[in-house]
């Protein structure tokens, strides 16, 4: 026999504007979210891909949204302070990932401020360069290709190369 899923006060027979929308829908949402965060516009894909109108997403993702199942804000201050845990970045890095993931500009400039706020970039960077030298043989080059490749700016590599001693391009 198969379970019910039981649903949240507030969401069984979502309406808006003279549309229902079905609980399978929602059933499909909430157990969307129920596996990770997700933003906005990962939740309106997911229910598009699975035929789900315009009207009824635009539905669902409000609903989901007055209920705290879906903050696009939240949710993208925990994704990049966790991926800059693992992965140290520079603004303009960071910055694409976030478009990639379907931020809104807002948000976007909200979580860069409150990410790079106090210290900037180059605390990041600095990390970057004590991983560096902790793996191996440090040459310019590959400083400066990697905090390249990590999106930060020229000011900031300018400013680690000087903080580094590296003087050998190979």
């Amino acid at each position: 026999m198969m379970a019910i899923a039981k649903f949240p006060p507030g969401v069984r027979g979502m309406k808006g504007q003279g549309e229902s929308v079905n609980e399978p829908l929602v059933r499909l949402a909430l157990t969307y979210l129920s596996r990770r965060d997700r933003s906005m516009k990962q939740l309106a894909q997911y229910l598009s891909s699975r035929g789900a109108t315009p009207a009824a997403i635009g539905i669902i993702v409000q609903r989901c949204r007055d209920l705290g199942y879906l903050d696009d804000g939240a949710f993208a201050r925990r994704w990049s302070e966790a991926r800059l845990g693992k992965l140290p970045m520079g603004v303009a890095r960071l910055e694409a990932e976030l478009e990639t993931k379907g931020f809104a500009e807002q948000e976007i400039a909200k979580t860069l401020d409150a990410c790079y706020g106090e210290c900037g970039e180059l605390s990041y960077a600095l990390r970057v360069l004590n991983e560096l030298k902790g793996k191996q043989r440090l040459s310019l080059g590959r400083l400066v290709g990697t905090l390249r490749q990590r999106g930060f700016s020229e000011e900031t590599i300018e400013s680690v190369v000087r903080r580094s001693g590296v003087q050998s391009w190979d």
